[in-house]
């Protein structure tokens, strides 16, 4: 129980860390959409700032799906309260990114004002999502030690349980052993002293089976 316990958890901190992963690839690709239409301005065709939006939506959509995933998991509580307070930072950064993408494909000028408070943005999410992910690394970490010790408890009981039931059927095999031979080596005794001709041995029957009947014959 405690292993599969572990494992869920291993698999758990693997997930968490692949959606930041994969947040942290969306919150790059948003700053890349941000240059691009910077640089595509009010002077590029429809089908260009369509396609600029297109993508800014996309990613920003990936983003906020990944730290989703984050949140509905059954993360711990300091875990949980490093992605609160990546939240803020992260809906300033989304709002940010379409504002000034959305600005930068009909007035580039003004867009070019607001680059620097989407900098600021970006190194201030930059920042918080190093720290969380640092957390689930460490979370990851912790979660396949756990699993380590819980595979090893698991081969030592299993180890334990053998060794006790060998020394179990050994000590079986030795009383059967015993109860077997000692009457056995009793009726060669009594048989072998019958053959010199002398029959005053004393014959102790405690058992009336083939070996019983074989000392009551003699």
């Amino acid at each position: 129980h405690g292993q599969s316990r572990a494992l869920a958890e291993m698999n758990r901190s693997f997930d968490a860390l692949r959606n930041n992963l994969e947040a942290d690839m969306m919150h790059d690709a948003l700053r890349a959409d941000v240059l691009t239409a910077l640089r595509a301005g009010n002077s590029g065709g429809r089908e260009d700032r369509d396609s600029v939006l297109k993508d800014m939506r996309e990613h920003s959509s990936n983003f906020q799906k990944n730290i989703a995933e984050i949140e509905q998991m059954d993360l711990p509580a300091e875990t949980r309260a490093a992605l609160t307070t990546v939240k803020p930072e992260l809906d300033r950064y989304l709002r940010g990114a379409e504002a000034i993408t959305t600005l930068a494909l009909r007035d580039n000028v003004a867009a070019e004002r607001r680059v620097s408070e989407f900098e600021a943005a970006f190194i201030s999410l930059e920042k918080a999502m190093a720290q969380f992910s640092d957390l689930i690394e460490a979370q990851s970490k912790h979660a396949q030690d756990q699993a380590g010790e819980a595979s090893a408890a698991s081969r030592l009981t299993m180890l334990i349980a053998f060794a006790t039931g060998l020394v179990i059927v050994v000590l079986l095999i030795f009383l059967l052993m015993r109860a077997i031979l000692v009457p056995l080596h009793r009726a060669v005794e009594v048989a072998e002293t019958m053959s010199t001709g002398d029959f005053r041995s004393e014959i102790e029957i405690t058992s009336s089976d083939e070996l019983g009947k074989l000392l009551s014959s003699l």
